[in-house]
This record gives structure tokens, C-alpha cells and sequence, in this order.
């Protein structure tokens, strides 16, 4: 009985490591036909995006906690655990 178990157990790791390999090799060989079929094209000298740098901006204490929308939030939780 315990034979039987370990050869399903060989069987199927063995099944499922050959179904992974062939998807490893069926994806790089479909990257590579992809890549030939339609290069990635560059952009050129005028069409080029140039990026700014994000700027981050401080906010003031009391725009960023607004104690009347914390109180209402704790409300609405204290109701719902409660029943």
C-alpha cells in the first residue's frame, strides 16, 4: 500500500516538474518570436517624453488629520462590532 502511494507520489512530482519545464521553454520561445516579430522600437530624439521629478509637497498637521472624519470612523466601527 505504502508502495503504491510513493510511486503516485513519483508519478505525479514527475508529471508536474516536465509540464513546468516545457512552460519555461514554450514561453522564452514565444518571447523570442515576439522580440522578432515586433522589436520594441525606441523613441526618437523629438518624440522623446522628458520626465519631471516628482516634487513632494509637506502638508500642514491639521490638513492631514481631521479629527471630526477619525470620530465618525470609530462611530461606524463601535456600531458594527457591537451587534
Amino acid at each position: 500500500m505504502i508502495l503504491h502511494g510513493l510511486t503516485l507520489t513519483v508519478v505525479g512530482m514527475t508529471v508536474v516538474f516536465v509540464f513546468l519545464t516545457l512552460l519555461v521553454y514554450a514561453m522564452k520561445l514565444l518571447s523570442l518570436i515576439v522580440t522578432k516579430v515586433a522589436p520594441e522600437s525606441k523613441p526618437s530624439g523629438r518624440n522623446q517624453r522628458i520626465q519631471k521629478p516628482v516634487q513632494l509637497t509637506e502638508q500642514p498637521a491639521a490638513q492631514i488629520s481631521n479629527d471630526a472624519e477619525i470620530a465618525a470612523a470609530l462611530a461606524a466601527v463601535r456600531v458594527f462590532t457591537n451587534n
